[in-house]
């Protein structure tokens, strides 16, 4: 008596017993990079799955023809590979399934067919369409890129009804880029850049390498107004700046962030700025060697 299992799920793939085999190795990179598959662990699923069907095919053929075993579950393991289309009508028969191959059951997954069918600009756009939940099949909403499709629904594939690609609610950034357009998409954004002016005082520093400047005019829609820390100018380095200093800039639009930045951020004034450092730095070194050799 063997041992007793108590696991509840079944294997669904299998690693290969050589781990370093160069044909084997060449041709999983050559499946996964034809087909946009994930990782090896799906090459290996359809090679276990592939393994299962031509087991049960072979052990079929060790029964007479006239044994209701094999008429039965025969039948029904043809019927099913007709209807997954890996068989057409004039291979229905046992040996057919012993010549099934990889390629033929990745031709029949969703991933591919959504590319075949023109609805993906490659093969890597359709998995991120299916897994974002752009596709349907049917009226069912499928977010699995490896699911088979029958022959019957293959003519059913399409954008959902809720994607923006099938005339649903429009996107989260499209819907963003509206609301911060006043309805007029990306080119409204860009004409609001004169209500942030051209002066302002510094309100937030970051030492990330970013800051925040508060017009004069007061906030833009509750917001100020972003910076980043090459927008700096030459004569006043982002290091020099410090917080309620008055500085004037230039705002551009950024088409990356939809947003409103600031450029040429200078201090007004601030010719004085760094011959002021100097001096307390210069203070700071006479206080030093002053007491600097007493120190315990």
């Amino acid at each position: 008596m063997g041992k007793k299992s108590y696991q509840n799920i079944g294997k669904t793939f299998r690693k290969p017993k050589r781990p370093f085999e160069k044909e084997r190795l060449d041709g999983e990179m050559k499946v996964i990079g034809e087909y946009g598959l994930k990782n090896k662990r799906e090459v290996w699923r359809v090679n276990y799955a592939m393994a299962k069907i031509r087991t049960a095919a072979r052990t079929l053929l060790t029964l007479d023809e006239k044994s209701e075993q094999r008429l039965f579950q025969g039948e029904a393991l043809l019927r099913r590979m007709v209807r997954l289309g890996l068989l057409t009508e004039s291979e229905k028969k046992l040996d057919y399934v012993l010549g099934l191959t990889t390629a033929k059951i990745m031709e029949r997954r969703l991933q591919t067919k959504v590319f075949k069918l023109g609805l993906a600009k490659s093969i890597h756009h359709a998995r991120t369409l299916i897994r974002q939940r752009h596709i349907r099949v049917g009226k069912q909403i499928c977010d699995i890129p490896s699911f088979l499709v029958r022959l019957d629904s293959e003519k059913h594939i399409d954008f959902a009804l809720t994607s923006p690609f099938g005339g649903g609610r429009p996107g989260r950034v499209r819907r963003k880029r509206a609301a911060g357009g006043g309805g007029g998409g990306g080119g409204g954004g860009r004409g609001g850049t004169s209500e942030w002016g051209t002066s302002g005082v510094i309100v937030d520093l970051k030492s990330a390498g970013f800051g925040f400047i508060r017009p004069d005019s007061g906030k833009v829609d509750d917001k100020d107004l972003y910076f980043h820390c090459s927008a700096a100018s030459s004569s006043n380095p982002f290091d020099e700046l410090r917080i309620d200093d008055a500085v004037t800039y230039k705002v551009v639009w950024d088409d990356r962030t939809n947003k409103a930045t600031a450029k040429n951020v200078t201090i007004v004034g601030g010719g004085g700025r760094s011959s002021k450092r100097a001096d307390s730095r210069d203070r700071r070194g006479d206080s030093r060697g002053r007491g600097g050799g007493r120190r315990r």
